[in-house]
């Protein structure tokens, strides 16, 4: 019962904690003025699909050293495949046709 209430506590403690981190970041990216931001073109930024295939989508991404502060422009999809069915669904995404 005792470890329990022990876990129960650090959840709790923990919540708490994320909630002040996430704050305090958001917080210090809009009190700094970004002067200085760092560059780095086509960095792979996420995949995504849709009817005709599945996409890796690059972008250039900018950021701030010293707020963390991450911008995201020119998004490029590149194709990487089609889908592979099996009955109706994709095999690969949650794709159905």
């Amino acid at each position: 019962m005792k470890l329990k209430r022990g876990i129960g506590v650090l959840m709790c403690c923990l919540t708490v904690m994320g909630a002040f981190s996430f704050g305090g970041l958001q917080t210090k990216a809009a009190a700094c003025d970004h002067t200085f931001l760092l560059s780095q073109p086509e960095v792979f930024k996420t995949s995504t699909y849709d009817a005709s295939g599945h996409y890796d989508v690059y972008a250039t991404k900018s950021w701030c050293p010293k707020c963390d502060y991450v911008r995201w422009e020119n998004e490029i999809k590149k194709w990487t495949g089609g889908h592979t069915f099996k009955g109706n669904k994709c095999t690969s995404c949650t794709y159905e046709r």
